[in-house]
């Protein structure tokens, strides 16, 4: 069994950075063929997946991240939920299991590894305050059935009454 891997840094994924766009799409391209390819080959037993990784710290990276305390490095971390920045030993080790026997049945895979970036949905941890500027609606909606209904079942088949 053979095995291709792509890396293709997180901003494949929706952001709101434009002075990124260009770079966005085509990392997005990658994910897409990588897909593609997963279909392509699977027949001759070659397994195809990508790694997302986040933003990782880098010779690069640090530059573009700006250094701790910084609004550079504040926006940067602030999608995350996990507040580090990536480690490249980090995006190694699934690499290294991707390429493995032990991952000969994961094909098509595109791994973030970010994070926690891409499952907060690049809004990071709900501060408290946040939480709580929700709490009475999300009160009011539990105490109150906001939505009329006959209380009338309806038979698979049968029309519904209108009202």
């Amino acid at each position: 069994m053979g095995s291709v891997a792509g890396s293709d840094i997180g901003t494949g994924y929706p952001g709101n950075l434009p002075i990124i766009q260009a770079y966005s799409v085509a990392k997005a391209g990658v994910i897409r063929l990588a897909s593609c390819l997963t279909n392509e080959v699977a027949s001759a037993n070659i397994r195809v997946n990508t790694i997302s990784p986040g933003c990782v710290a880098t010779p690069n990276g640090l530059l573009f991240y700006g250094t701790e305390g910084t609004e550079q490095r504040r926006v940067t971390m602030t999608p995350n939920l996990i507040p580090r920045l990536g480690q490249p030993e980090d995006i190694a080790s699934a690499a290294v299991y991707l390429a493995s026997d032990e991952a000969s049945w994961v094909t098509g895979l595109n791994l973030a590894i970010d994070g926690g970036s891409y499952a907060s949905g690049g809004a990071g941890l709900a501060r408290p305050e946040d939480i709580a500027a929700y709490a009475p609606g999300m009160a009011e909606m539990s105490e109150v059935d906001h939505w009329a209904t006959s209380g009338q079942r309806v038979q698979s088949g049968d029309t519904p009454l209108r009202q």
